[in-house]
């Protein structure tokens, strides 16, 4: 089996903790972007005005900050060779450039992913994916609104975006998109499509998580030595779940379930650790599902048992 290689800017690291370290943003005084924003202003009114509305003021204040910001987390640029900083307008010319690049980077790598990706019918990751994407790098305005993705970005991906916005929120998306694509398409598309039926008989237009279900359901099945690709638990199975759950604590819990992810990913994934560490952030979820199904006595409905031995 081949697995995609790593395209991104996000390690494996960043993926686990959500977090990436800015440098340098605090050596800067907001008196220093004046005369960059006026410069926009400039090209905003195509030169006829020399003000704008406070609104628009505040939207080309936060362009200039933003793509500074961007370019200190990007560049090792940012300092002259005596070891100060470099001038805002400098580092604005240098973080604007950068978003450039990233931008037809993350176009180029939506292109190349549509070929083999699948939204399993499900309209929020259609709409999302299919036909928001293409809008973003179509209206993406990256002079005079680089922090705005444009984007509603209805379907739920792993990771949380948290504050990340701009280009820093779709590349992070789509990263994400790729990791989970990454993930379903090991499974044969029929399979997947049972275990959403299985999940839910309107799962196609339900805000979920695709890849969390078939996680989940995998992770499940390796827990009760069932084949990979059941569909499937039976009652018998829901109360041995149940009982491992109440036995373990919410630790313990989480750690089998860890180790049951990091064999998926050894066997399936040929240990593909970016991976695994955007997975393994729904460890801690489903475990909280299991224990609150197990304490309430609904891991049949939780998991839409069958009847049988």
């Amino acid at each position: 089996m081949k697995v995609e290689k790593k395209t991104n800017e996000w390690n494996a690291a960043e993926w686990k903790t959500g977090e990436r370290k800015d440098h340098g943003m605090e050596d800067y005084a907001m008196e220093e972007f004046v005369p960059i924003v006026s410069k926009l202003v400039e090209r905003y009114t195509s030169k006829e005005s020399s003000s704008v509305s406070v609104a628009v003021a505040r939207q080309l204040m936060e362009a200039v900050v933003y793509c500074i910001h961007y370019g200190l987390r990007k560049s090792s640029k940012y300092q002259l060779d005596s070891g100060e900083k470099i001038p805002a307008q400098t580092a604005y010319e240098l973080g604007y450039q950068r978003i450039m690049e990233r931008t037809k980077q993350l176009n180029d790598l939506y292109t190349s992913m549509l070929p083999t990706f699948s939204a399993y019918d499900n309209r929020a990751y259609i709409d999302t994916i299919m036909k928001g994407m293409p809008a973003f790098f179509l209206h993406y305005d990256v002079q005079f609104a680089p922090q705005d993705q444009i984007l509603t970005l209805d379907y739920p991906i792993l990771r949380p975006l948290g504050q990340e916005e701009g280009i820093e929120a779709i590349d992070r998306y789509l990263q994400a998109t790729i990791l989970e694509q990454t993930f379903l398409r090991v499974y044969p598309e029929e399979y997947v499509r049972a275990v959403l039926e299985q999940y839910h008989e309107d799962h196609k237009e339900l805000l979920i998580n695709i890849s969390s279900i078939v996680l989940q359901n995998s992770l499940l099945s390796m827990w009760l030595r069932k084949p990979l690709l059941s569909r499937e638990f039976s009652l018998k199975d829901c109360d041995w779940i149940t009982d491992q759950v109440l036995m373990h604590s919410s630790v313990e819990t989480e750690q089998i379930l860890e180790r049951l992810l990091q064999i998926l990913i050894k066997r399936g994934y040929e240990d593909n650790q970016e991976l695994y560490a955007y997975l393994s952030y729904e460890i801690h979820e489903l475990t909280i599902r299991l224990r609150n199904a197990a304490e309430h006595e609904n891991m049949a409905l939780f998991l839409g048992c069958m009847r049988g031995s």
